[in-house]
């Protein structure tokens, strides 16, 4: 039970650190858009530092899921297999243990990335 209670305390601070940098960054973005007035040769490198920072903050925004996700699998893991199943990992279970846990885990998560790709 402790387990759980820790991969789940670690799962919520990383996601309420994610949130934040997320939040930072659009928050800056919009403030960068209002202040973007520049014109001749101070426009170019204006527009390019922006660029910059885009492909910067693309890149850690996709580094920042695969943690994400990584720390929600890890949660899900310690939740199931010792605390729902009785396993001490995934290992230990039997093979229909860790076919249900697979099968529940896809149709969970298709279903939830089918939900936010169609919301407006």
């Amino acid at each position: 039970v402790l387990s759980v209670v820790f991969q789940t305390i670690y799962w919520a601070g990383m996601s309420a650190v994610i949130l934040k940098i997320n939040s930072w960054w659009h928050e800056s973005q919009e403030e960068k858009k209002h202040d973007d007035h520049k014109t001749g040769e101070h426009a170019a490198l204006a527009e390019f530092e922006h660029e910059c920072e885009h492909d910067v903050m693309q890149t850690l925004t996709a580094g920042l899921g695969f943690v994400y996700g990584w720390g929600l699998s890890d949660t899900l893991k310690v939740i199931y297999y010792p605390f729902l199943m009785g396993c001490k990992n995934y290992k230990a279970c039997s093979y229909p243990e860790v076919w249900y846990y697979a099968i529940l885990v896809t149709g969970v998560l298709c279903t939830f990335t089918n939900k936010l790709s169609t919301q407006e």
